[in-house]
């Protein structure tokens, strides 16, 4: 209730992007988007904002179309 009022409810506390309206549907409680969520929230806390356009390390570069 204290996120709702201060006005940073469907904010993620890590990255500050706006978390998606069905996350929080199905989440009402989370504090994160999923990609923060996904690269660990005590490792993203860390190391600060992450980059959801970033590849993980050891990722294959897409294939190229013919």
């Amino acid at each position: 209730m204290a996120r709702l009022a201060k006005g940073g409810y469907g904010i993620c506390e890590t990255c500050g992007a706006t978390i998606p309206p069905e996350r929080l549907e199905i989440r009402p409680t989370t504090t994160q988007c999923v990609g923060c969520a996904e690269a660990g929230a005590h490792q993203a806390v860390r190391r600060g904002p992450v980059d959801h356009a970033k590849k993980p390390p050891g990722s294959t570069p897409p294939r190229a179309v013919p």
